[in-house]
C-alpha cells in the first residue's frame, strides 16, 4: 500500500510505504503461533481472533492515512483522499471524509502521462 501526499497543485511531496490489509493478515496468518487467516469484521472492540486480526489491521491502514493527512493539515476536512484498489471500500467507511474512490487512478495517471509525452 502506498500513502502520496500531493498539494492543490499536484506537487509530489513524499509518501509511505507499508502493507496493506491483505498482506498484514497474511504476514499474521503465517508468522505467528496459533492464528490463522480467518475472515473477521470490524469492531470497535473485537472480542474474538478473526475480528481482532481484521479490526488491527484495518485500524494499522487507517491510521497511517490519517496520520499522514494531519502531516498536511490538522483539520483532515481540509484533506482530501483518493483511494483506490481492492480494498478501497473497505477501507473509505473508516476515515474522515473527504474521501473518494477512483477506480482506474494508475490507468488515468497512465493516461495522463501519456499524454504529456505526446505534447512534448
Amino acid at each position: 500500500m502506498t500513502i502520496d501526499a500531493l498539494d492543490v497543485d499536484g506537487v509530489f511531496h513524499g509518501g509511505l510505504i507499508l502493507p496493506g490489509m491483505r498482506l498484514m493478515l497474511q504476514a499474521l496468518a503465517e508468522n505467528t503461533a496459533g492464528l490463522k487467516a480467518m475472515p473477521g469484521e470490524f469492531r470497535a472492540f473485537p472480542d474474538n481472533t478473526a475480528d481482532a486480526l481484521y479490526s488491527g489491521a484495518m485500524r494499522a491502514v487507517c491510521g497511517a492515512i490519517e496520520l499522514m493527512r494531519e502531516q498536511i493539515d490538522t483539520n483532515p476536512a481540509h484533506v482530501r483522499c483518493y483511494l483506490a484498489g481492492g480494498a478501497a471500500r473497505e477501507i473509505a467507511q473508516h476515515l474522515n471524509p473527504p474521501v473518494e474512490i477512483v477506480e482506474d487512478l494508475v490507468l488515468e495517471g497512465v493516461l495522463a502521462l501519456a499524454g504529456e509525452i505526446l505534447e512534448e
